[in-house]
Order: C-alpha cells, then structure tokens, then sequence
C-alpha cells in the first residue's frame, strides 16, 4: 500500500514539475536587401535548447512555387526540412485561417489571460533604409517609427515588459538601403501555455488543430545534417 503512496506523490511531483518549467525563447530576425534569416532558440530548464532557423524563401524554378526552407538544431542532431508551397495552396491556406479566425470571438480574453504571463525580458530593434531622395527616405522613416511605436505599445498592452524596448531607425539620404536587426527574448511556464491550449480547443471544438494540417499537394522531405 505503501508504494501506492509513493507512486502517486511522484506522479504529482512530476505533473508540478512539468507545470512550472520554465521555456525562454530567443528570437533574432535580421534582414539585409535581398537576404533574410530568422532564428528560433527554445530553451527549457536553462538545459536543453534547440535551434530553428526558418524560413529560408526562394522561386523553385522547375515549377510555379515558393520553396521554404527550415532547420532545426538541437541535441539529436541537426535536421533540414524544405516544403515547396503553390500560390494557390498558399491563398487556400489564407482562406482555411482567415475562416477560423472568424469562430475567435470568444477567444480574445483567452488570450489576454495567456500573453499577460508571456514576460518579455529583451526587445532591441534597429533599422536602416534609405529611399534614393531626401524626402521620400524621411517619410519612410516616420512610418517606420510609427509602426515600431504601435508594436511597442501593442507589446505593453498584451504581455509583462520587463525591459525598456530599444528602438532605432538610421535613415540613409546617400543611397538605397534596407536592413534591420530585431531581437527579442520572451519567458513563460509551460502549465500557462498548456491551460491556455486546453481553452482553445474546448472553445473551438478542436477545429483549431485544421490549421496544421498539410495539403496533398505540397512536397516535403526531411535529410539528417
């Protein structure tokens, strides 16, 4: 009778566990011209960690789609995987979200509850544009800062800042330009991101888990690193 015990105190030991770890994501996205790269690091525990790098667009030339390209780090090893997407699988995909985001109104307070637990402990954004004349590159600076100052803002509103967002626009009158370099690093516990899954699907009767289903069409494989 004793192990019974024993078992159940380990059972809920680990369910509390589970509850109160803590994941940290790293995101860095940075844009140069034509090249762009965004990267993903989830880190569990201060230990184990994986890296994803997504996504890498290009123009398949053997057929009219849009190749997307990802890779995962982690400690089993590394992965590369590459989808190629048909505009009109994209504009379906479009459609299948834009249908489901219809059925959320009662999900805004879900997620309100959510983000309020999601701290946000670094948020750096800088950028460099320039347009080829004075007055056109100084109007695209001012929507630039606008748009960072609604982000920063809508960041306020919805999740727990605990830094001040760095931001800063560099507007080039010589030349064309176009850089930036964003990063950000976000805490939460993984009960808050469970229970908050668990209302999603009861509120949208599972039709939630449509959105990641593939279509027939698109191609993807998967090589070891």
């Amino acid at each position: 009778m004793i192990w019974m015990w024993w078992a159940l105190g380990i059972i809920i030991a680990l369910l509390i566990l589970l509850l109160i770890t803590p994941i940290r994501l790293d995101v860095t996205y940075w844009h140069n011209g034509d090249d762009d790269q965004l990267t993903i690091k989830i880190t569990v525990w201060k230990v184990i960690s994986k890296t994803i790098e997504v996504p890498v667009i290009a123009i398949d030339k053997e057929s009219p789609s849009l190749v997307f390209k990802e890779e995962v780090k982690g400690a089993g090893g590394d992965k590369e995987y590459i989808r190629k997407e048909t505009p009109n699988e994209l504009v379906e995909q479009v459609r299948e979200l834009n249908r489901w985001l219809q059925q959320i109104v009662g999900l805004h307070r879900i997620a309100r509850r959510f983000l309020k637990h999601v701290k946000v402990k670094r948020f750096n954004w800088s950028s460099s544009l320039g347009a080829g004349d004075a007055s056109t590159t100084g109007w695209l600076s001012g929507l630039i800062w606008s748009i960072k100052g609604s982000m920063a803002g809508l960041l306020s509103s919805y999740l727990t800042l605990k830094c001040i967002p760095e931001l800063k626009v560099d507007p080039i009158f010589q030349g064309w330009a176009s850089k930036t370099h964003l990063e950000c690093m976000v805490t939460l516990q993984l009960g808050h991101a469970i229970f908050a899954g668990i209302l999603v699907v009861r509120h949208t009767k599972g039709e939630f888990s449509s959105l990641f289903v593939k279509h027939r069409r698109s191609e993807s494989h998967k090589k070891e690193a």
